[in-house]
């Protein structure tokens, strides 16, 4: 009997409750959409409810189980759109609480100018920065859900990082 089956410990409820804030997140920094990332979302826990006799703990955590059936939809969304899920112009509006305008005029800016150097990166390069920024994940976890090495996972991002900082220093968003 898979493993999931036998636990009582953590029902998918649970998991859903758990985790849920982390793919919404994840799919909001990929798409800068509200309404798309809830419906990714939500689909993601769909496909995770069918599949969840055959999750095992000892493989991955949660997080990083749900994270890699979220990037193959994500994948999947981005190939079956004629338009890509990836929103450029569309700025994500705060999460934070009450700003002053010109707090939230710098912020805005400041997000636009990011989502546009975020498009000059490749889909690798975004992903990889969606996973550990919105995320949260940690290498380990990233290297699981790539099937790469934690190193070679390390490298990535860290030449990606490069990559981003080039692109907003050439924009003067970021002054090393």
């Amino acid at each position: 009997m898979p493993v999931a089956q036998e636990r009582d410990d953590v029902p998918f409820a649970e998991l859903f409750r758990a985790e849920y804030s982390t793919v919404y997140r994840y799919f909001y920094y990929r798409t800068g959409s509200r309404t798309m990332s809830e419906d990714l979302t939500q689909e993601t826990f769909v496909r995770a409810y069918r599949a969840f006799a055959r999750f095992d703990p000892s493989r991955a955590s949660s997080a990083t189980w749900l994270l890699t059936i979220a990037r193959r939809l994500f994948v999947d969304e981005w190939r079956r759109t004629s338009q890509h899920v990836y929103a450029e112009t569309e700025v994500p509006e705060s999460v934070a609480g009450e700003e002053s305008p010109e707090a939230e005029l710098c912020r805005r800016e400041t997000n636009a100018a990011l989502y546009r150097a975020m498009a000059m990166l490749s889909e690798r390069e975004r992903h990889l920065i969606a996973l550990k920024y919105a995320a949260g994940l940690r290498n380990r976890e990233i290297a699981r859900i790539l099937g790469k090495s934690e190193r070679h996972t390390a490298v990535l991002l860290c030449r990606t990082l490069a990559k981003l900082r080039k692109i907003l220093e050439k924009e003067r968003v970021y002054e090393s």
